[in-house]
């Protein structure tokens, strides 16, 4: 989708669509959360059938989003340089992102083995790191506005210190 999002709309209107995508990801995965925390007080097992929900998703982009025929760009030098520019931070977001999923992996673990509630307890902490994220996309485009360029250095930096308190 994101493809089709750089191809289809340019300035604001592409920062706002980007946003909104990752809201619409981050309510899916509020929903898949919820209904695999829910069942898992049937069994662990039963959770992963939470996952089906994706199968609907698949069904429905199918249905409705028809193949769009985009001209080829002309590329440039300037392009080189840019994946130059921007591969420190692909590294730094790989690594980041793999911490991101140990979190929400080992969260649930952490909550049960501390005595802080149950697995289901878990899911509604995901649920809510997933809220955070639905609004952190909605506000994509006026947070860009305002921070520019450092948004991306502010981002790893609040990440981080989260990350070092949950430590």
């Amino acid at each position: 989708l994101v493809t089709y999002i750089t191809k289809l709309y340019t300035g604001e209107e592409r920062t706002q669509m980007i946003g909104f995508h990752q809201a619409t990801g981050s309510l899916g995965g509020i929903l898949i959360t919820f209904i695999s925390g829910q069942l898992l007080k049937v069994s662990w097992n039963a959770s992963f059938l939470s996952y089906a929900v994706g199968f609907v998703s698949i069904f429905l982009f199918g249905i409705f989003v028809r193949p769009v025929t985009f001209t080829e760009e002309k590329k440039t030098d300037e392009g080189t340089s840019s994946m130059v520019q921007i591969t420190p931070w692909i590294v730094l977001l790989f690594f980041t992102y793999i911490c991101y999923m140990t979190y929400g992996v080992k969260i649930t673990t952490l909550i049960k083995e501390a005595g802080y509630g149950s697995a289901s307890t878990g899911s509604y902490v995901i649920m809510t790191l997933c809220i955070c994220s639905v609004l952190a996309g909605t506000y994509f485009s006026k947070t860009l506005k305002i921070f520019k360029e450092k948004l991306l250095p502010l981002s790893y930096a609040i990440v981080a210190v989260s990350m070092f308190l949950l430590a």
